[in-house]
């Protein structure tokens, strides 16, 4: 696991990045964000 700087040349947003993964968790979770099914999936989760 790893900090890495969201925006360049600012030292104020952090997101952890894992060796295993392409992506830092930021952008993981924006690209969830984006993506309806997974939307759709999470909000008719009935857990």
């Amino acid at each position: 696991m790893e900090f890495v700087r969201s925006i360049r040349g600012y030292n104020h947003l952090w997101a952890v990045k894992y060796p295993e993964k392409d992506a830092d968790e930021l952008t993981l979770l924006f690209r969830n964000w984006s993506n309806f099914n997974y939307l759709l999936d999470f909000f008719l989760n009935e857990e």
